[in-house]
């Protein structure tokens, strides 16, 4: 027996017809805010959508004053580092052997 048209992809069929899910909020994102000089001290994290959000709420946080505004820096959370070139991962590796 031969499916009739519509019937043979059943509930499937129906699924594409579920709102989509861009009406959803975007999600917060979890930022870590340092002050730099020779080394970053961390100030903690902090949640925003954006870097610029990041900031203004970290210098509220953390109640920073106008020279320590110049030396913030917000780095997103759950970011993985810039990846090691091999080029560079073989001449590290080549001092050790």
């Amino acid at each position: 027996m031969v499916p009739m048209r519509g019937q043979a992809l059943g509930y499937l069929g129906r699924v594409g017809h579920l709102p989509a899910r861009a009406t959803e909020l975007p999600s917060m994102r979890k930022w870590r805010a340092s002050l730099v000089r020779r080394r970053a001290r961390v100030l903690g994290d902090v949640e925003a959508l954006t870097r610029q959000e990041a900031e203004a709420t970290a210098i509220k946080k953390f109640d920073l004053d106008d020279e320590q505004r110049s030396r913030l820096v917000v780095q997103e959370r759950g970011q993985s580092p810039a990846p090691l070139r091999v080029s560079a991962f073989v001449a590290t590796m080549s001092q050790f052997t």
